[in-house]
């Protein structure tokens, strides 16, 4: 195939987390802020390096779910100071894992001190203090193959099955092509067998 690939970059701008710089016993670490999780939450990967061992936490009732719907394995809570700029602010965590973050502001830190979230200047306001948030580019792809058509092309590299189970096939009577639409489903059918799709 010589078809020339093209290319296209996404817009990086729309792709950005914002994380907070916070410290946490002389431990500095950036937290995302998350405005879809209830509650605030630490890495189980850290909690030794802030000085915390996994025997100091209290235990935890409840469950959480991840955002793809599977529960997260919780070590337990504990209550930190989280320094922010000049501010202290005690702060209720769970500690789980979190792959590769430290760690995540949730809900219950933004509502119980009445933050407001700039997100087009990527600030948080907390009170009378204003907090310059960072952006990271949590994007693992930002290039996209075009094709010279920009049509979607097929691949064998993946199998797609169906289990029907011991379901019979349905039996459909063919149906007419309206006459208006025929050159368009002729010249799709010659299309795909040009390209071997069929």
């Amino acid at each position: 195939m010589n078809e020339k690939l093209e290319f296209v970059d996404l817009a990086r701008d729309s792709l950005h987390s914002l994380y907070m710089p916070v410290e946490i016993n002389n431990t500095k670490l950036e937290m995302l802020i998350d405005t879809g999780s209830p509650v605030t939450l630490l890495a189980e990967n850290i909690i030794e390096s802030l000085g915390v061992g996994l025997s100091d936490l209290s235990k935890v009732e409840s469950t959480l779910s991840a955002a793809d719907g599977n529960k997260m394995s919780i070590k337990g809570q504990i209550k930190v100071n989280l320094k922010i700029d000049q501010s202290q602010y005690r702060q209720n965590t769970i500690v789980t894992k979190l792959g590769k973050l430290k760690g995540i502001i949730g809900m219950d830190f933004l509502q119980n001190n009445k933050c407001d979230l700039k997100l087009s200047e990527a600030k948080l306001v907390i009170g009378q203090q204003t907090v310059k948030l960072r952006k990271h580019n949590n994007s693992t792809c930002a290039r996209v193959k075009l094709w010279p058509d920009g049509k979607l092309g097929q691949t064998g590299i993946v199998k797609h099955t169906i289990n029907t189970g011991t379901a019979k096939p349905v039996k459909v009577p063919p149906r007419r092509i309206p006459t208006a639409l025929k050159p368009v489903v002729e010249k799709e059918l010659d299309s795909m067998l040009r390209k071997g799709v069929i």
